[in-house]
């Protein structure tokens, strides 16, 4: 709670998920102490961001002009980089302003999740367009073997297949059953296995394997090619599915 005649303030705060709240310090010229805790409090690509907007001048301009002000940042309290919401209101009677720091850390980091999935999948998207013939496209964790489609033709979504699951892999030998052609399936389910993949690429940088897929009660020859990119240091198997019009498989 702030005092904005004197700047001068208390600061309350309770254990994470308690109701009770206690007197921590008090303390004289509220926002230059604020801006002194940025330099050691918050994290380091925060501060010049978090310094420019939290002035007093700019809170009394947006609690004036919207009634609240609001900022987010992470804090390293902890030693590791956490998000925090800021929230300042006036209190009633008295030129006094309340300012409230709550823990946001998992809302963003899901909410970062699903930017990075909508990225990929928007980036997906333009690879089909731009690839002739594609009927689907899968990213994969190389290691857990959990698996996301992020793009797919009408003829692959007749099959059936699930779109997401946390085994590519054991999906895919079980899936031959029912969708690779007879003929070709042993050699697919040898071949199409986490281990044999990764090694292949490994050793000549991909995998691909020929063979037919019962689309629409008849086979069809496809391809079946895997990569692995790198992505923020991250690892991540892209996997793609392409039909041939004029292509015969060789058993």
């Amino acid at each position: 709670m702030i005092d904005l005649d004197t700047n001068d303030y208390t600061e309350y705060a309770s254990q994470v998920g308690g109701e009770e709240m206690s007197v921590v310090r008090h303390g004289k010229e509220f926002f230059e102490s604020a801006r002194r805790d940025t330099l050691t409090r918050i994290y380091e690509e925060d501060r010049e961001p978090f310094l420019a907007l939290f002035t007093k001048e700019n809170v009394l301009r947006d609690l004036d002009a919207q009634g609240v002000f609001t900022t987010t940042y992470r804090l390293i309290d902890t030693g590791n980089p956490m998000y925090v919401n800021m929230k300042v209101t006036r209190m009633r009677g008295g030129n006094r302003i309340i300012l409230g720091i709550s823990i946001i850390d998992s809302q963003m980091q899901q909410r970062e999740q699903y930017e990075e999935l909508r990225r990929e999948r928007e980036s997906m998207v333009r690879v089909m367009a731009l690839s002739d013939g594609y009927l689907t496209l899968f990213t994969i964790d190389p290691k857990t073997g959990k698996y996301i489609e992020y793009s797919s033709s009408d003829d692959f979504d007749s099959l059936g297949a699930k779109k997401d699951g946390n085994d590519f892999f054991g999906q895919a030998y079980v899936d031959a059953f029912t969708y690779c052609y007879e003929e070709d399936r042993q050699r697919f389910q040898e071949q199409v296995t986490q281990e044999n993949v990764l090694r292949v690429i490994r050793e000549r940088g991909n995998f691909s394997i020929d063979y037919r897929l019962i689309i629409r009660g008849k086979p069809r020859p496809v391809t079946l090619k895997a990569a692995l990119l790198k992505e923020g240091g991250v690892e991540k198997l892209v996997v793609g599915v392409r039909a041939w019009k004029d292509r015969q498989i060789e058993v």
